[in-house]
């Protein structure tokens, strides 16, 4: 989100055409990841109360193009990044993919429950420190000794100058 606030600090740079799109892209963004959850769930149960009744699941072709036609252009466009990423992409990746599109809604109600209850709090997930670089060790330089007191994932340069998270 910090891309919207930067853009929406003086929207009258972006022009008309310009806030648009950047609303829509981040209203588009926000609405498939609150009904990914839903959808899934509205799909799985079409498919399971038809199969209990003994009939075959229906639905509109319209919809169903649309739901394929989608699905494929995520797959796409993942295979197409993990390519450039230089990370392997799969059938397995692809079969588990729309469930975790689906947790994306649970994220979203989370983050909305939290921009309501606390706005200025901020969830960051814990990792692991980088490995120390090469001649790190040395007492004599300020980057070991940032690193060592530095929050986990934070390199010297960071710890150096941390942003406000207000």
């Amino acid at each position: 989100m910090q891309t919207w606030g930067v853009h929406t600090r003086r929207p009258w740079r972006l022009g008309g055409r310009g806030a648009f799109a950047l609303v829509m892209t981040v209203g588009a963004c926000l609405a498939s990841a609150t009904l990914n959850g839903p959808s899934l769930a509205w799909a799985a149960a079409t498919v399971l109360v038809a199969a209990m009744a003994g009939l075959p699941p229906e639905a509109p072709m319209l919809a169903l193009s649309v739901l394929v036609l989608g699905t494929a252009a995520a797959w796409l466009s993942c295979a197409i990044g993990a390519r450039r990423a230089g990370v392997p992409y799969g059938a397995a990746d692809m079969i588990v993919a729309p469930a975790y599109w689906a947790l994306q809604s649970l994220a979203a109600l989370h983050a909305g429950w939290r921009l309501v209850r606390e706005p200025f709090a901020w969830d960051k997930t814990r990792h692991r420190r980088d490995a120390p670089a090469a001649g790190a060790a040395s007492p004599v330089n300020a980057h070991a000794a940032l690193d060592e007191t530095a929050p986990n994932r934070l390199s010297a340069a960071h710890a150096a100058a941390p942003q406000p998270v207000a």
